[in-house]
This record gives structure tokens, sequence and C-alpha cells, in this order.
């Protein structure tokens, strides 16, 4: 890694004039990616498992928590909540009915949220 021609010591990091690139890797609908995502894992296990008597009046308290949530401090705050959202393990029955009207409730608020969102600006509007 040393060449010929560099002091004793001097390491070079990169080449000076390489060029930058020019498209970001983020992708700005990543977050919608995952939360669409979630949305349809959840509305397939309340499918699948009625037996959890999921009801739609507990979809929707969960979901204005997170509209207001989202409202008062950004949507910012509800990626975070969606990246935890994605390392939960679920144990146990209730807990498991609990954990899908969670993940449904933030995943339609933040889909709601996003909707006339920018993504150069996150946190603007388009029609401002």
């Amino acid at each position: 890694m040393l060449g010929d021609k560099d002091p004793k010591g001097f390491y070079r990091r990169g080449l000076p004039n390489a060029p930058r690139p020019k498209e970001s890797d983020d992708d700005p609908k990543a977050f919608e990616k995952v939360a669409v995502d979630m949305q349809m894992r959840m509305e397939q296990i309340i499918v699948d498992k009625p037996e959890l008597g999921i009801a739609q009046s507990d979809i929707d308290a969960r979901k204005a928590h997170y509209l207001a949530k989202g409202a008062r401090v950004g949507i910012k705050a509800l990626e975070d909540d969606i990246e935890n959202a994605m390392r939960v393990e679920i144990t146990g029955t209730h807990e498991f009915k609990e954990t899908v009207i969670d993940h449904l409730g933030l995943a339609l608020a933040y889909l709601e949220l996003t909707r006339d969102v920018n993504e150069d600006f996150l946190d603007v509007k388009k029609d401002e």
C-alpha cells in the first residue's frame, strides 16, 4: 500500500481527482416501499388469522396515534418507528395481535403523511 515515492508513514486514502458519484445510493422512496410491504403483510395476517379478532377501530386508533405523532415531531420519527418495527420479534398471541395492529397503523399513517411530500425535502409539502 505504501508507494515508492511516498514518505514513510504516508498512506494515500483515495484519488484526489476521482469524480464524485452524481446520484446518491439512498432511495428516497425506500421507507414508502417498506411501509407498503408492512401494510400488505399485516393485512394478510388479519385475513389468515381471523381468530386474532382485530377490529378496524383498533387499527384506526393506532393510525390516529401515528398521524398525530408525525404531525407533532415529523416524518423522520415515523421512519425511526418503521426501522424499529422491522426488528420486532413477536412472542405470544396477545403480543402478536398488538404488534399487527401497531404495524398496520404505523404503515397506514406513514403512507398518508408522505402522500403529498416531496422526496427531496421530507418535511416540505409539494404545493408549498
